[in-house]
């Protein structure tokens, strides 16, 4: 056959499908209506032994006629073969060959679907390109190609087979390496708890440390502001030589002076030079210093 005319043959064997497929739809459409009309006439005429009827007599003539024995069936088996059965049992027949009717039915159009199917995805897609797909085959080639390939996977196995015998040798080897392996991750394991436990401490440790100095700081007055303030320094006293008069006339609810307060006392070297009265009881008391030397050696280069 023609390559070019291969696309045409592959149509014409679908359309010849759909030819025949509609031909035998139409043959077994027509015995199912056929063997229902037989079963409505059953039906009715099981209903009396006799009945009257018109019966032709010619093509134009027709005369009075009765039917009897109308509960009596003759059934066609094929082959030739009859049978007479009453009228129920006839009813039963022909819905037994209206069900067959009905699977062949439906077994024509599946074959009907699935040549449409074909014809409309060829026509639509052109799975083929309008050619027929051929491919060269060489008896030679395909038996040479067996042959190697049959070597192939001999050489195959038998490398596989090696390392196998590789791995079971290497198998005492690598498990005493994986038993060392678990060992030092178990140490790794102890140390490193170790290590959290003590750090866990250090920081117990630092938790109370910033207690106790936040219970030391918590000893300070708090001011106005809401601001920690030291306790106030101890003060000093200067007194530059008051006359024992003054302190004759300090305030009797004075307190007593503290021993640590130093005392000092005028000295060669100080400022001589008058400061403003301290009140003292009502009196006025001037403070006086001697002239330092440096003082005196100053006004003697001035005169």
């Amino acid at each position: 056959m023609d390559p070019n005319q291969a696309p045409f043959a592959l149509e014409h064997q679908l359309i010849s499908g759909l030819i025949q497929n509609r031909e035998t739809t139409e043959i077994w459409e027509r015995r199912k209506k056929e063997h229902e009309e037989l079963k409505g006439n059953l039906s009715f005429y099981t209903e009396k032994m006799k009945h009257r009827i018109f019966a032709p007599l010619g093509k134009k003539a027709m005369m009075k006629a009765e039917l009897i024995h109308t509960n009596e069936i003759t059934v066609s088996l094929g082959l030739g073969w009859f049978v007479k059965v009453s009228a129920k049992d006839a009813i039963e027949i022909c819905q037994r060959r209206i069900s067959e009717c009905d699977v062949m039915l439906k077994k024509c159009e599946a074959e009907r679907a699935l040549f449409e199917g074909r014809r409309d995805a060829r026509l639509r897609n052109e799975a083929f390109g309008g050619k027929e797909i051929i491919e060269k085959f060489d008896e030679k080639e395909e038996e040479k190609w067996r042959d190697e390939h049959r070597e192939k996977v001999k050489k195959h196995k038998k490398e596989l087979a090696e390392v196998k015998d590789k791995v079971k040798q290497t198998t005492t080897e690598t498990e005493e390496d994986l038993w060392k392996l678990l060992d030092m991750l178990e140490l790794r394991e102890e140390l490193e708890d170790e290590l959290s436990r003590l750090g866990e401490e250090s920081g117990e440790e630092d938790e109370e440390s910033d207690e106790s100095e936040e219970s030391d700081g918590d000893e300070y007055d708090t001011g106005e502001n809401g601001i920690d303030e030291e306790p106030p320094k101890e003060k000093k006293r200067v007194r530059f030589g008051l006359d024992p008069v003054a302190e004759s006339h300090e305030a009797p609810d004075s307190p007593p002076e503290d021993p640590k307060l130093v005392r000092t006392t005028a000295v060669k070297d100080e400022i001589s030079e008058t400061k403003p009265a301290v009140a003292a009881g009502g009196n006025t008391v001037k403070l006086s210093r001697p002239a330092s030397k440096f003082k005196k050696s100053r006004q003697g280069n001035a005169e």
